[in-house]
């Protein structure tokens, strides 16, 4: 998870990965990172590499054994630490992502206009950084106007 907490108004997909590129930089972090966020124009199922390897928090727990795993409903840990290893307690995460990987919502109007828009009418669905379950990524909805991290995996 990014220690930054951003608005709903992402700047689209490309906004939010540059966001998670940023957090891995300062983190010292190498490779590519993207946003766990679907829009109209990607989802985590479309536009993520489906490793064959475990997927790990940046202090070495694992989360998933596999692309499969992550998106069987149930992860092994929360996904509660930042870039730099530091844990976060408690905090939603802009995703409108089911725990397929596929979009929640298909109508941008749904996800903060496609994660381009922070209007206090407007709703983002979120995850969770507590559990282990489906709300990990499908927790419930959050106005746009209100701050949540973005989850980040390394590509």
């Amino acid at each position: 998870m990014t220690n930054a907490m951003f608005n709903g108004n992402l700047g689209g997909l490309a906004g939010a990965d540059a966001k998670c590129a940023d957090a891995a930089s300062q983190a010292g972090l190498t490779g590519s990172f993207k946003a766990w966020l679907s829009t109209s124009g990607g989802t985590p199922l479309s536009r993520f590499t489906q490793s064959t390897v475990p997927y790990v928090l940046t202090n070495g727990v694992q989360i998933a054994s596999n692309w499969a795993d992550l998106v069987d409903g149930v992860i092994d840990n929360p996904i509660n630490v930042s870039a730099t290893g530091q844990t976060i307690a408690s905090g939603f995460a802009w995703t409108n992502t089911t725990s397929a990987g596929s979009a929640k919502f298909a109508n941008p109007s749904l996800s903060c206009s496609g994660f381009t828009q922070a209007f206090a009418s407007d709703p983002g669905p979120v995850g969770i950084n507590v559990g282990t379950l489906q709300a990990w990524t499908d927790h419930s909805t959050r106005t746009c106007n209100l701050s949540s991290h973005l989850m980040c995996f390394q590509q």
